[in-house]
């Protein structure tokens, strides 16, 4: 029996050896896992303060971007109704010119 015992515990004694650094092990990954969430909190931050910072650094050229499609839309707008008149004009000056030639 007393041999027995002694196996025993002989095979045991690795096995508790291997639990107290589980316990370490696990220590030291809830550490890490710490710190890797500050990490991942600290660039969330940065990120949002960046994006931000972009959007504020963009707002201006967005502005300005919109106030020249817009006078884009009024000189197109321009452009089409003095066409519009053009042609207007040449049918009038068409529809003189026949009835001219036509009088004499």
């Amino acid at each position: 029996m007393k041999q027995a015992i002694q196996a025993l515990v002989k095979c045991t004694n690795p096995l508790g050896k291997s639990m107290d650094f589980v316990s370490e092990d696990i220590d030291s990954m809830t550490k890490e896992f710490e710190g890797w969430r500050k990490q991942t909190q600290n660039s969330q931050t940065q990120l949002e303060e960046e994006l931000k910072l972009t959007d504020d650094t963009i707002q201006p050229l967005q502005d300005k971007l919109a106030q020249i499609q817009e006078q884009i839309r009024e000189k197109s707008a321009k452009i089409h109704n003095i066409k519009t008149q053009i042609i207007k004009n040449d049918l009038t000056i068409k529809n003189l010119m026949y009835s001219v030639v036509a009088n004499k």
